[in-house]
């Protein structure tokens, strides 16, 4: 049942994102055609300046197409769950965690298509500029001196590759089911439930910046001490373990909320 949600949950969420991710894709090939024609050849001064505001509006686009799509994936779990839909979405043979999941997946799997659609996006603009050779040439010089960095510590590269890995996608969810957690609380507030879910969300996420500074000081104090006696890679494997519990510790508890929320069986709007 959770693939059959998953399945209805792209299907209606991609009717609203897709468009968005279009609109970076064809605006950036439109952006790049314009340069390459350089149809204001004969004025300098008008084509940098044409130039110019093209790159601004770009930005502009990709800015509000990401939190456009951010908006449409937490206004679908508020009104599919607790507005009108829910009474539909509560008559089905799913638990509160399949319903959860699903939305999740859902969200997570968007993220990863409006960035793809942004990296595409940029990668189309700068085609041919020369900026993707200065780029690699400065990644390659980066890498390079993390590669010496870690080799003082054996095991240290694969471990912090690990965490990066691992750190991406439990950012991503921890942020996504902060919303999830806020909107449900905000159910309990009886007349205003939006209010109230704005106001949860700022209490969350105050208590994350809490909890992760809490964290934070005793391997600060640790590493601190271990970049005298060992390595600066400690230090760094250590900040970036920290954040990574954070980030698990608040995906535990958020999705427990969500849970415990949607299994009181809340009046809908």
């Amino acid at each position: 049942m959770l693939g059959k949600l998953l399945k209805y949950e792209l299907r209606a969420t991609g009717r609203q994102i897709l468009p968005l991710c279009g609109a970076m894709l064809v605006y950036a090939a439109l952006c790049r055609l314009l340069s390459a024609l350089r149809i204001t050849r004969a004025w300098p001064s008008l084509d940098q300046t044409l130039e110019g505001v093209g790159i601004l509006f770009f930005v502009l686009l990709l800015f509000a197409c990401c939190v456009a799509s951010t908006i449409v994936l937490i206004v679908r779990y508020y009104r599919n769950l607790y507005g009108d839909e829910g009474y539909l979405m509560n008559t089905l043979p799913v638990t509160p965690a399949q319903h959860i999941w699903a939305k999740l997946i859902c969200a997570f799997l968007w993220e990863l298509g409006v960035a793809l659609s942004v990296f595409l996006s940029l990668s189309i603009l700068l085609a041919g500029t020369g900026v993707f050779p200065v780029l690699g040439r400065e990644a390659g010089w980066a890498l390079s001196r993390l590669g010496r960095l870690f080799s003082f510590q054996p095991g240290s590269m694969a471990l912090a590759v690990t965490e990066v890995i691992l750190l991406i996608p439990a950012s991503s969810l921890s942020g996504l089911l902060m919303f999830y957690a806020a909107i449900s609380l905000g159910q309990f507030v009886r007349r205003h439930r939006v209010l109230g879910a704005v106001a949860f969300y700022f209490m969350l996420n105050f208590e994350f910046g809490l909890l992760t500074a809490l964290l934070s000081l005793p391997i600060g104090l640790l590493g601190a001490r271990l970049s005298y006696s060992v390595f600066p890679v400690s230090f760094l494997l250590l900040i970036w373990g920290g954040i990574l519990l954070s980030a698990v510790l608040h995906i535990a508890v958020y999705f427990g909320i969500c849970r415990w929320c949607l299994s009181k069986k809340l009046e809908l709007e």
